[in-house]
């Protein structure tokens, strides 16, 4: 689900965390390449703006820093988490 500043998941991996910083790499370097190939300054410059200073590899810092997953147990957190299928 995408929201105004966030999204949910529902994913199943054998290493969670590992797919998640894998599918966080692949998405930023996707959307900042698209965001410079149309000269989209103003989004680049906020992305600038708020990376972390210790992130001396990129210029952009697209996605958070960090991740809480959590395990849906049963059925009815299922429905709840899914609202395209409730």
């Amino acid at each position: 689900m995408i929201l105004e500043n966030h999204m949910h998941f529902i994913l199943q991996s054998d290493n969670l965390s590992k797919d998640i910083q894998h599918l966080k790499f692949f998405t930023a370097k996707k959307i900042i390449n698209f965001l410079q190939q149309k000269n989209i300054k103003t989004i680049l410059e906020q992305l600038a703006f708020y990376k972390k200073s210790h992130k001396n590899q990129t210029h952009y810092q697209l996605w958070q820093e960090g991740c809480h997953p959590k395990i849906i147990s049963t059925v009815g957190m299922m429905r709840q988490k899914n609202t395209i299928y409730p």
